[in-house]
């Protein structure tokens, strides 16, 4: 992977949880690790469920090998957020393939 190719910048989340004084669990996503990226492959698909068609956007992003990183975490790109659906080392730990799917898409 060229390093001219890296034209995004990811922030990968991760959730935190606390509980407050008055006893009331939050959660709340605070930034892991910032990442430049390069989108490898952007897709949508429209798909017929129970309530109708709905449509699923997915993107992966193709990173360098960062470890830590899980399909708990979340991305944020260009202000939008999108869970992480997948994870795929490419060529012994050298890079990272980030599947996601757009929150609320």
């Amino acid at each position: 992977m060229r390093a001219g190719k890296l034209d995004r910048i990811i922030t990968i989340e991760r959730a935190t949880h606390a509980i407050d004084a008055n006893g009331v669990a939050t959660s709340t996503w605070s930034p892991l690790v910032r990442l430049r990226a390069a989108i490898a492959k952007n897709a949508t698909t429209e798909q017929m469920r129970d309530r109708g068609a709905t449509t699923e956007a997915r993107i992966t992003f193709r990173a360098w090998w960062r470890p830590g990183i899980t399909v708990a975490d979340r991305v944020e790109c260009d202000g939008a957020h999108f869970n992480i659906v997948g994870l795929e080392e490419i060529r012994r730990r050298r890079e990272l393939e980030i599947t996601v799917e757009r929150i609320g898409a």
